[in-house]
């Protein structure tokens, strides 16, 4: 009875040194592979010293002595903080996503793949010009040294079970290609149901219905729009119509999609104390950190006071 109870006892007590132990490996893998947000990184790349700083929410802003150096730190960022993402978008727009989370991708895969994008990018590439291809390739230099230093892998390769590629040129290009995919429906339905509307309708209910914005809207670029002039009621009479037109088989209701962020300004922040509903901001992930990058206008600025490592071949964050 009592080697009984001692084999019992080791067992259990065996059991909880190897639980420890899982949890111990699994906690030092996930702290791995967060970004390092203090001290300094060896960057032989960099020209200058660059600094990536962070406020309290976590955004960061780049400062660096040239374009190239903050396009390095950019990519380092990213690597650091989404890399993981990163690899979804360029195998998503390629059609290489199979690859990584297995046969449930195929689908997309198959469906994407015919478009060639990887090789579209590469042709892309090689017309690009000399100060473009530069700054692409510090930006790809400073992804792979972001992945490079991260302590772990990012924590959803170790459930996937395998480890991340290194990232490229063309995969860069690829993410804006995923946002192409992402923008635009596969079946062209909208389209073909514009087509159809203007060879049924007149002219001007064609331009009416069709119309891509108004006064009302905050383009990016350009002015605002003005809304197309209403149809006369001849022009608009729908008993003049083929009643086939009006109806809509029940398979083909619309059906809701995953759409992007709005954002309004706050009317306190407005000349004219009114809220602005702003514009869709659609953005890609290159994008969404680079509106924070500032370059110095000095040619060689010196190193913030915060740097742990004034040395020209060094990345600092704080």
């Amino acid at each position: 009875m009592r080697q009984r109870r001692s084999f019992t006892t080791r067992l259990i007590s065996l059991i909880a040194v190897l639980l420890v132990g899982a949890i111990v490996t699994v906690w030092l893998l996930l702290r791995g592979s967060l970004p390092q947000l203090t001290g300094a990184v060896a960057a032989p790349q960099l020209h200058a010293p660059a600094t990536i700083e962070r406020d309290a929410l976590g955004t960061a802003t780049i400062r660096a002595g040239s374009g190239s150096d903050a396009a390095w730190a950019l990519g380092f960022v990213h690597a650091q903080e989404r890399y993981f993402e990163m690899d979804l978008m360029r195998r998503a727009a390629a059609g290489e996503l199979s690859e990584l989370v297995g046969s449930a991708a195929l689908p997309m895969d198959k469906q994407r793949r015919p478009f060639r994008m990887r090789s579209r990018a590469a042709q892309a590439l090689a017309a690009a010009a000399p100060a473009e291809t530069s700054a692409m390739a510090a930006y790809v230099a400073g992804v792979n040294a972001g992945l490079n230093a991260l302590g772990s892998r990012p924590w959803e390769y170790w459930l996937l079970r395998v480890a991340p590629k290194p990232w490229t040129a063309e995969d860069s290009v690829l993410v804006i290609d995923a946002m192409f995919f992402d923008l635009h429906d596969t079946t062209n339905a909208r389209e073909l149901g514009f087509a159809k509307i203007r060879g049924a309708l007149p002219e001007s209910v064609y331009k009416f219905i069709s119309a891509s914005g108004g006064p009302w809207d905050a383009p990016l670029l350009g002015p605002a729009m003005d809304y197309p002039a209403l149809p006369p009621a001849t022009d608009i009479d729908l008993s003049k119509l083929d009643p086939k037109l009006l109806h809509v088989p029940a398979d083909k209701t619309e059906k809701p999609v995953p759409g992007s962020n709005s954002f309004a300004v706050n009317g306190a922040l407005t000349s004219t104390r009114v809220p602005d509903p702003g514009a869709l901001l659609i953005t890609s992930l290159a994008e969404m950190l680079s509106a924070r990058s500032r370059i110095p206008r000095r040619p060689n600025p010196a190193p913030s006071p915060s740097s742990t490592n004034p040395a020209p071949s060094s990345s600092t964050e704080k």
